[in-house]
């Protein structure tokens, strides 16, 4: 269904239009603002699944990341739907620790998800190096905390970590399957007219070109380079990870 992409370390598979949140399943008149319901309930799918590895091959997906994004775009739409009826809450993106309050409140969905680090960065859009110094602050903080999250936090046999990345009103989610050494990112939005949906993945090494590639993709497809990127790192409760401190960065 997805058209496969190679750019550089990077493969990204294009979904059609039909396939993203606000054209997708049952619910998708709901879909305008529930990208971080959806980031969320790709984590928990994800670390709920047997599964391992996003590509049979470095070109074709596997099949179960398609059937766990499109569970996960409806499961988010229809929450986002019955939250917008029961609050008359309308046109709002949730933050990270509301959107887990809620899901972890839906007794049909077993959510157990749970935020242990947040930070953000302020970048300068005007800086002719925005993409290259953006992706670069990105990268080194989440190398840092990988490296925390797998040697100071008891999670070193830990199958997987997770990463919402806020920026310009979108909410994406990075998946770390840090076993296979592959980081996976599935954003749900609509891309410009011809495509839907995307996942991209790449080596963990090379997330630096991940977010890069990403960072490239909002200017060139929504003109956005946002001044403040979230990373919300999550995991799984089950591992029990303390949380820390918020903390902020400038590039």
């Amino acid at each position: 269904m997805a058209v496969h992409e190679l750019s550089g370390s990077v493969d990204v598979w294009w979904f059609p239009t039909f396939f993203c949140q606000s054209r997708f399943g049952e619910y998708q008149s709901s879909g305008t603002n529930s990208c971080t319901l959806i980031s969320l309930l790709v984590a928990n799918r994800v670390a709920k699944s047997s599964e391992c590895g996003f590509a049979v091959t470095n070109s074709e997906l596997a099949k179960h990341a398609v059937d766990i994004f499109g569970a996960a775009i409806n499961e988010g739409n229809a929450v986002y739907k019955r939250s917008t009826i029961a609050n008359t809450r309308t046109s709002q993106n949730f933050n990270i620790p509301d959107a887990i309050a809620l899901l972890a409140a839906q007794p049909d969905l077993g959510f157990f998800i749970g935020e242990w680090f947040y930070t953000h960065l302020y970048a300068n859009p005007n800086d002719s190096l925005y993409v290259t110094k953006a992706s670069r602050t990105l990268a080194d903080i989440i190398e840092a905390t990988i490296d925390v999250y797998k040697n100071k936090c008891k999670a070193a046999n830990a199958r997987f970590l997770f990463t919402a990345l806020i920026a310009d009103n979108r909410t994406v989610i990075f998946v770390f399957e840090l076993p296979a050494n592959v980081v996976a990112v599935f954003d749900s939005h609509q891309h410009g007219l011809g495509a839907g949906a995307i996942i991209a993945k790449s080596s963990i090494t090379n997330v630096v070109d991940l977010i890069r590639w990403y960072l490239k993709m909002l200017f060139t497809l929504f003109n956005s380079k946002p001044k403040v990127i979230e990373l919300s790192f999550l995991a799984s409760e089950a591992d029990t990870l303390p949380k820390f401190k918020r903390r902020f960065y400038t590039c």
